[in-house]
């Protein structure tokens, strides 16, 4: 069994000077509900673990807001309060979605923002959706403090570029504007309390003739971290979407996840189910037109 010392800092401050001092001897405990497990499956990641930073009273990494037509959230607002959250409702929909998708009620209560992206499992259902929304997170330090895509943090399954003395602190993103569309669908083994098989988040912006002026597609638990797919988003960039250009941008999806993970058993296992998914996502934010 693995023993620690549980240490309860009164400010942000205190966090970053234990961090600098500790390094990779401790451990940040914001809900726990990923943190926990890990350290009871005595993973190898924690052999050298001797203290847990316990930050979830830390109120100034708490709340969601509005500035400047920018969505901030603390690294320590729940599932649930964004999946509640009337300001992720009306401006960023796929996220409230995708946080009430969040395994039972006890943990989107328990469960964090900024935990979950640091935990950065391939399987998140949230990280595709912050990728689509081009979020960025503020990294901290008693060194300094820097902006960083989401998308640019990970550095593999279950792994971030965080240095042992950095945290996140804050997650920010754009609005979404009133010509966006977007939604997040979620594929798993039961209707609830399930680990994503895959998922996939769309944002798409059209203009009055139809063209796609902005397309964003993140799919998850396909890639070895999560990351939008490039290649199905410029089959429809500039074009205005048929139903055949919307089987093909689906197809290429499948196509990537192939190329990306090799020919194993996996892509081939879920590509029907890629792209139907990616097809039915792609045909509720689109307006499809029907040409010729």
């Amino acid at each position: 069994m693995i023993q620690f010392q549980v240490l309860r800092p009164a400010s942000l401050q205190e966090v970053l000077k234990m961090l600098e001092v500790y390094q990779d001897r401790a451990r940040v405990l914001a809900g726990g509900t990923d943190l926990l497990v890990q350290i009871r499956q005595e993973h190898k990641s924690y052999e050298k673990l001797e203290h847990v930073i316990d930050i979830s009273t830390l109120e100034e990494l708490r709340g969601i807001r509005e500035r400047d037509n920018e969505i901030v959230m603390g690294a320590l607002v729940t599932h649930g309060e964004a999946a509640d959250s009337p300001i992720i409702k009306e401006e960023a929909a796929l996220l409230a979605q995708s946080c009430s998708m969040v395994g039972s009620p006890q943990i989107r209560n328990r469960g964090t923002i900024g935990g979950g992206i640091c935990n950065a499992s391939p399987a998140s259902d949230i990280i595709p959706v912050l990728i689509a929304l081009e979020a960025s997170v503020m990294v901290e330090s008693v060194r300094g403090s820097r902006m960083e895509k989401i998308k640019d943090l990970f550095a593999g399954p279950y792994s971030t570029k965080l240095q042992p003395m950095e945290m996140v602190t804050k997650i920010c993103f754009p609005v979404l504007s009133g010509e966006m569309k977007s939604v997040y669908y979620k594929v798993g083994r039961r209707k609830a309390l399930a680990i994503a098989r895959l998922d996939i988040a769309v944002i798409a912006r059209q203009d009055e003739h139809g063209k796609v002026t902005d397309i964003r597609i993140a799919p998850g638990a396909l890639f070895e971290t999560c990351d939008r797919a490039a290649a199905a988003e410029r089959v429809l960039l500039h074009q205005i979407p048929t139903p055949e250009l919307v089987k093909e941008a689906a197809a290429t999806i499948s196509a990537e996840v192939a190329i990306r993970t090799g020919a194993d058993w996996a892509p081939e296992y879920k590509k029907p189910v890629i792209d139907t998914v990616a097809k039915r996502a792609l045909e509720q934010v689109l307006e499809v037109k029907n040409i010729g």
